[in-house]
């Protein structure tokens, strides 16, 4: 079983999001999100990969289903945050700060960076 997640990030042009199927926990993804992710550079890269099946360090020890598995890149782009297709654990970068929320649109956040 796996514990499924969104990461998204706010942009000018809307939210960008990508569907991440293992470990989306806060001991897992959230915490990797938060040390080794945290300027709009760095998630865009990660964003641009497309969905993924775990998130790693860097991008190269990320499994993407587009750059690894030769899968359709999909990446998900929306005006309003409700129309993200939430997950176990859902992670959005906005403003220099993670967010996270899980089941509701109820955020927490999870630090500045």
């Amino acid at each position: 079983m796996s514990t499924r997640s969104t990461i998204s990030i706010e942009t000018p042009e809307g939210i960008r999001s990508i569907y991440c199927h293992f470990d989306g926990s806060l001991d897992y993804v959230g915490s990797i999100l938060k040390e080794h992710y945290n300027t709009p550079e760095k998630i865009n890269a990660l964003i641009n990969l497309g969905d993924i099946s775990s998130l790693g360090k860097d991008l190269d020890r990320t499994v993407a289903y587009h750059r690894d598995r030769k899968e359709p890149r999909r990446i998900q782009t929306v005006s309003f945050l409700g129309d993200i297709n939430a997950q176990d654990y859902n992670y959005l970068f906005k403003d220099g700060v993670w967010f996270y929320w899980r089941e509701s649109h109820h955020f927490s956040s999870m630090l500045e960076v």
